[in-house]
């Protein structure tokens, strides 16, 4: 399934073994683009021009939008600034992604729907992204909430999901919630269009305030710790099933620490059958602490193309996505 090129094979091969900026070289260079540039800062597409009286304009050189082979171009590559956001539209209502997916081993699907703007379980202005995704016995169907700022930065600042994971010891795979959660402070995952193709890195360090419905008139609170920085790769071509596209690439290494869900309990129909089931040793990938090292691609007025995300230690593949559909909203 995994037919995307490009800059994910990199994380893929990378995964084993590289750890904290190993991941863009000993010097925290960016990925080489075969110029045999090896400076520490974004690669400007210099074809190696000395100010020869002889350059008749060559684009290669000049951060033109149609060179598109350069992973460090910093060229202007389109994007209006002036909404939110055109390389994840969120105003662009009743835009729908349909991908396929490996997660955690298991092949599956997502399907995304912007649902423009709503009000999230606190009353809060937000814009809404509908996501259903199955993949095996696991997945989850609700929304993603997300804002931008009055530089249209764009943040995700939380959910509200029904799971489905499989717990070992019971019979059947386990629904639970609906599950909210509320990002602090809210997670940037995507500068404004005029600053993206800088090279920049920034903080990506949050917590999670987990509220989960007990399906009995009460709830559960738990914290879920995060910690990590992004590191943006700039502009590339990648091809997946729905098409090729020119991408804004950037890259996520972070930890996520998920003791406190071990606070969570069976619903009371299920607590009474199996009161001896350890839930949070059950939870499978949904009670285990996250090394992350991801990738995600975006295209223009399309949104996320491809994501990549696996433990940097180990090598394996927590989630593989890939664009197989999309259809424009309006």
């Amino acid at each position: 399934m995994r037919t995307a090129t490009l800059i994910a094979p990199l994380l893929l091969a990378c995964l084993v073994g590289c750890t904290g900026d190993d991941r863009w070289g000993d010097t925290g260079d960016w990925p080489t683009d075969g110029t045999d540039d090896t400076d520490t800062g974004p690669d400007t597409g210099d074809t190696g021009d000395t100010g020869d009286t002889g350059d008749t304009g060559d684009t290669g050189d000049t951060g033109d939008t149609g060179d598109t082979g350069d992973t460090g171009d910093t060229g202007n590559h389109g994007g209006d600034p002036t909404v939110c956001h055109s390389f994840d539209p969120m105003t662009q209502v009743g835009l729908t992604r349909n991908y396929i997916i490996e997660y955690n081993g298991a092949e599956g699907t997502e399907t995304q729907r912007v649902e423009g703007e709503d009000l999230n379980g606190r009353g809060e202005k937000v814009y809404a992204v509908a996501t259903l995704m199955t993949a095996g016995n696991e997945g989850w169907d609700g929304r993603t909430y997300h804002v931008c700022d009055e530089d249209n930065n764009l943040y995700m600042v939380g959910w509200n999901v029904q799971l489905k994971t499989t717990i070992a010891g019971l019979p059947m795979p386990l629904e639970i919630g609906p599950v909210e959660g509320y990002h602090t402070p809210r997670r940037k995952y995507l500068p404004s269009v005029r600053e993206m193709g800088a090279g920049a890195k920034w903080n990506g360090t949050y917590d999670i305030e987990v509220i989960t419905d007990n399906g009995d008139g009460t709830t559960q609170t738990s914290t879920i710790v995060t910690e990590g920085e992004y590191q943006e790769f700039g502009w590339d071509t990648t091809t997946v099933p729905a098409g090729t596209f020119d991408v804004y690439v950037v890259s996520y290494r972070y930890t996520q620490d998920r003791s406190a869900v071990g606070g969570l309990s069976l619903p009371p129909e299920l607590a009474s059958l199996f009161p001896d089931l350890d839930i949070f040793g059950a939870l499978g990938s949904f009670g285990e602490d996250v090394d992350a090292l991801a990738e995600y691609h975006y295209a223009e007025d399309v949104g996320l193309v491809l994501e990549v995300t696996g433990d940097p230690t180990t090598g394996d593949i927590f989630m593989y996505k890939e664009l197989k559909s999309y259809t424009p909203g309006r």
